[in-house]
């Protein structure tokens, strides 16, 4: 990437083959860190990437667990010798939550009273908040226990308390253990997604679970509602009809 700039304009020219794409998560970092420049450092006066227009998200698949992956997973997992890695893995499982916002949480983000995390540091900078039932919501209540502080981060470093553990070593070996191929932690996020718009939730609300700023990101998911929507009528004329 060169920048040119003058006294009246900044000129960028990407030489990059995933910028000619428009690769959208390309131009999403770009757009970072021209916005910080203009915001930070006040190297420049606006963000020229706002101008592009930015490429509709492909549907393709969508890689999320099956039942039976799901549960040699999580088996998996409570065989780590990371003691924290099923209750992490649980976390994402049940609300969606980002690897790095299942990282960062504190024991003052866990509200045990009303059932619910408030993830104050979020991809998108919006506060949000998720709620916390059944086993995660009880193993939740027995690590805060050890949990020093309201300040104190759940799931800490053993060098470094400040900072979060690094649990993809652990990760790796139990989805191997698993026999599990083509699978990433924030493909759990994505099994959330497909399980809710499978179970027929609206877009809508699987958008504002997981946190999307707008829906383009959410109709990813659009395909499998409309497949369970065709399940569900096809069910309905069987006994209707006949």
């Amino acid at each position: 990437m060169v920048l040119i700039k003058d006294q009246t304009k900044t000129v960028l020219i990407a030489i990059e083959s995933g910028f000619a794409s428009k690769d959208i998560r390309y131009i999403s970092s770009l757009s970072h860190v021209f916005t910080i420049m203009v915001k930070e450092w006040g190297w420049i006066t606006e963000n020229p990437v706002r101008k592009i227009t930015k490429p509709t998200l492909s549907n393709a698949r969508i890689r999320f667990l099956s039942e039976d992956e799901k549960v040699r997973l999580l088996d998996a997992c409570q065989k780590s010798g990371c003691k924290v890695l099923y209750l992490a893995v649980l976390l994402a499982l049940s609300t969606g939550m980002r690897y790095s916002e299942i990282m960062k949480l504190k024991k003052g983000d866990v509200d045990i009273g009303r059932n619910v995390i408030t993830l104050k540091e979020t991809k998108n900078g919006d506060v949000r908040s998720v709620p916390l039932v059944g086993t995660p919501l009880h193993l939740m209540k027995e690590r805060l226990t050890i949990i020093p502080n309201q300040d104190a981060l759940i799931f800490p470093s053993t060098n470094d308390p400040k900072k979060p553990i690094d649990i993809r070593s652990a990760w790796e070996r139990a989805v191997k253990l698993a026999n599990i191929v083509d699978f990433r932690f924030h493909d759990l996020r994505h099994t959330v997604a497909s399980y809710l718009a499978m179970s027929g939730y609206s877009l809508l609300d699987i958008g504002t679970l997981l946190g999307h700023k707008d829906m383009q990101s959410t109709k990813r998911y659009a395909h499998l509602s409309q497949e369970h929507k065709q399940r569900m009528v096809t069910t309905m004329t069987q006994k209707i009809l006949g």
